[in-house]
């Protein structure tokens, strides 16, 4: 497990085959508190993001949905996830 924080985030472009719903954002999230295999993990990528966003509209509104007790929606997505530890990044950059 590990927590983070959104350091930067880019909107993806509509894409063909994403749902007529469109996808979520990519992110850039600084890492924190890593245990067990991401207990080194600096950074969190998310790209090539398709699908996953929640409809608007949908039973009135996003913020409705929150409302309903129990409330659960399947909203095809995927992702890649990339874990960069500070290590990886200094190899990267050429910096020590």
């Amino acid at each position: 497990m590990v927590h983070a924080s959104v350091k930067a985030r880019a909107p993806t472009q509509k894409q063909q085959n994403d749902g007529v719903f469109g996808s979520v954002d990519c992110l850039l999230l600084t890492a924190s508190l890593g245990s067990g295999v991401l207990s080194n993990c600096t950074y969190i990528h998310r790209l090539h993001v398709l699908g996953g966003k929640l409809p608007s509209g949908f039973y009135g509104s996003p913020a409705y949905a929150t409302s309903v007790p129990n409330f659960s929606a399947a909203i095809p997505y995927q992702a890649q996830y990339t874990f960069l530890s500070q290590a990886e990044l200094q190899d990267n950059t050429g910096r020590h």
